[in-house]
């Protein structure tokens, strides 16, 4: 419905169109590892020729940092845009643009440490620190032991 009746016409029109994609979960498939969300190459190749079209604009938006997402995407092409950390991270002309302050990025590292030590005795826990948030995959834990996790999560 959205290409027939929205981009088609915009398209035929020549108006710029911009298309933006979610990594984890949209581009790829979710997974039980983070480091295992590489992009398909066939989905690399229809992303990379799409951005090749002058009135298209690509751009793929993700949790990760832009250098995490850059080798899991294998993307190389200067005419996709790339944000990470939900925005904190813009690749700009070939230029990573980090828009953190350092006292947030201190306070989330703190966090992961709290995170780490309080959940230390569980296994299938992932801890990442993407430096605006924490991320805790919790999909490969034993399943009588995920209320305890959210609940130490949580609080």
């Amino acid at each position: 419905m959205i290409l027939k009746e929205i981009i088609y016409p915009k398209v035929k029109n020549g108006d710029k169109v911009l298309l933006m994609f979610d990594y984890d979960g949209t581009l790829t498939p979710i997974v039980d590892k983070p480091d295992l969300a590489k992009l398909d190459p066939e989905v690399k190749t229809a992303l990379e020729t799409i951005a090749d079209a002058t009135f298209v604009k690509v751009a793929i938006i993700s949790g990760r940092n832009i250098s995490v997402l850059k080798k899991l995407s294998g993307l190389t092409s200067k005419d996709i845009s790339l944000f990470g950390l939900h925005g904190g991270e813009a690749l700009i002309d070939g230029k990573i643009c980090d828009y953190s302050s350092k006292a947030k990025k201190i306070k989330i590292q703190q966090i992961c440490k709290i995170l780490k030590n309080e959940l230390e005795l569980f296994n299938g826990i992932i801890i990442e620190n993407k430096e605006y948030s924490v991320s805790v995959h919790y999909r490969l834990a034993e399943e009588n032991t995920v209320e305890k996790i959210l609940e130490i999560v949580s609080n």
